[in-house]
């Protein structure tokens, strides 16, 4: 495949996702959302179904018929760049944070993913679980030594055995909790994503 070919086929992976808004004259609320469907008509029907089923609440959005739709901006990007959009909708989302009925960031900066990602590790690895995780390793990482033999070994399969144990016991005590709680009736996730691919 020669160069221009290549960068025609790269030209027609473009995707046209679009950002939109939705209101309603007698609401004082709005949505901010985004979709790569042909026809933003098939996300609204994804939105009509969430209200109808109570899945989502859209504080009024849908009182009197469906709300307006306002595409705020149009965005092409190559196929697989899905965040692109994403950023663009979070970036409207944030000029309408006043009234948007929106709770969950669309997109997220690598740099942010990253801080979020340390404190979860450091909150982990500070709890009771981590702090064993962190030891059954630092034993195994011992016993991996070939010149460690006789009784440091079998002190060393015994603290790993007792790590082992108490791990187990987080995890049916965790399990008992789970079996305790309320079972919610069955609703579908919270997906962010454009649903307009299953349509």
């Amino acid at each position: 495949m020669t160069k221009a070919n290549a960068n025609e086929v790269v030209a027609e992976k473009k995707i046209l996702g679009r950002v939109y808004k939705l209101t309603n004259p007698n609401c004082d609320k709005c949505y901010v959302g985004s979709t790569k469907s042909k026809y933003v008509s098939i996300r609204m029907a994804h939105h009509r179904e969430r209200n109808r089923k109570g899945w989502q609440n859209y504080h009024g959005l849908f009182t009197n018929g469906d709300p307006h739709v306002e595409i705020l901006e149009e965005v092409s990007y190559p196929d697989g760049c899905d965040w692109m959009l994403r950023e663009r909708e979070q970036f409207w989302s944030d000029e309408n944070k006043e009234n948007r009925i929106n709770v969950r960031r669309c997109y997220v900066s690598p740099e942010c993913k990253k801080i979020l990602r340390d404190k979860t590790i450091k909150k982990y690895h500070q709890s009771p679980r981590g702090k064993l995780a962190l030891k059954k390793g630092s034993i195994k990482y011992k016993l991996k030594d070939v010149t460690v033999t006789g009784l440091k070994r079998a002190e060393l399969e015994k603290q790993l055995q007792s790590v082992i144990e108490k791990q187990i016991f987080y995890q049916m005590e965790q399990a008992d909790e789970a079996t305790a709680a309320e079972v919610p009736e069955a609703i579908p996730p919270e997906v962010h994503q454009d649903l307009s691919d299953e349509v």
